[in-house]
C-alpha cells in the first residue's frame, strides 16, 4: 500500500497541455499535407496542359518539316506535301519518292481551331486536323494557334514558318496558360519555284 500512495498520477493540467502540444503538432502536420497536395495537383495540371501544347505542337511540326509548301491564315495552318511517286508500280513494293517540284493537293492536310463539331470556320478551343476528308481533334484548350512564315511574315514562299500554341488549363484548375511560342520549323521538301 505504501507504494501505490507514494505513485503519483499526471494531474488535469500536465494532461490538458499535452492534448494541446499533440493538437499543434497534429494541425502542423495536416496543413503541411495539405499544401503539399494543392501543390502537387497545381503541378499536376500545370504538367497536363503543357503537355497538351506540346503535344499539339509536336503532331503540327512532324507534318510542317514534310512540307512542299504551307498556307498560314489565322488559327488555320494548311499544309502541302510534295507528290509522292511511285518508283515501281507494276510491281507490289512500297518504293516512292518526293517529286518536289510538284504539290500533292489531294494529301493535303490542314490543322485548325474549331468547336466541337469541327466545323471549320467556327469559334472553339479544340485543334482539330483534316487530311482526305477524315478529322479528328489532335488537342483540346488550344486558345491559339499563329503561323506566320518565317524570316519574313508576309512572304508565302519561305521555307520555314514560325508556329506559336497556347493551351489553356482546365476551368478548375490552378495551372496558367501555357505558350509554346516561335519554334521555327524548316520545311525539307520546299522547292524553290
Amino acid at each position: 500500500m505504501i507504494r501505490a500512495r507514494n505513485r503519483r498520477g499526471f494531474t488535469l493540467i500536465e494532461v490538458s497541455f499535452s492534448i494541446a502540444a499533440l493538437a499543434v503538432v497534429l494541425i502542423t502536420v495536416a496543413s503541411m499535407m495539405i499544401g503539399s497536395l494543392r501543390c502537387y495537383r497545381r503541378e499536376e495540371d500545370q504538367t497536363r496542359t503543357d503537355m497538351n501544347a506540346v503535344m499539339a505542337m509536336q503532331r503540327i511540326v512532324n507534318d510542317v518539316r514534310e512540307a512542299r509548301q504551307v498556307t498560314a491564315a489565322t488559327n488555320q495552318l494548311t499544309v502541302t506535301p510534295p507528290l509522292k511517286v511511285d518508283r515501281s508500280p507494276k510491281q507490289n513494293v512500297d518504293d516512292y519518292y518526293y517529286d518536289r517540284t510538284k504539290l500533292d493537293t489531294a494529301s493535303q492536310v490542314t490543322y485548325y481551331l474549331s468547336n466541337t463539331g469541327g466545323t471549320i470556320g467556327a469559334t472553339g478551343t479544340y485543334l482539330w486536323r483534316l487530311q482526305n476528308g477524315r478529322t479528328y481533334i489532335v488537342a483540346k484548350s488550344i486558345s491559339d494557334l499563329e503561323c506566320v512564315y518565317f524570316p519574313d511574315d508576309t512572304d508565302p514562299n519561305s521555307k520555314a514558318v514560325k508556329i506559336t500554341i497556347h493551351a489553356d488549363p482546365d476551368a478548375t484548375s490552378k495551372a496558367t496558360q501555357t505558350r509554346l511560342t516561335e519554334r521555327v520549323v524548316y520545311m525539307r521538301n520546299y522547292y524553290a519555284h
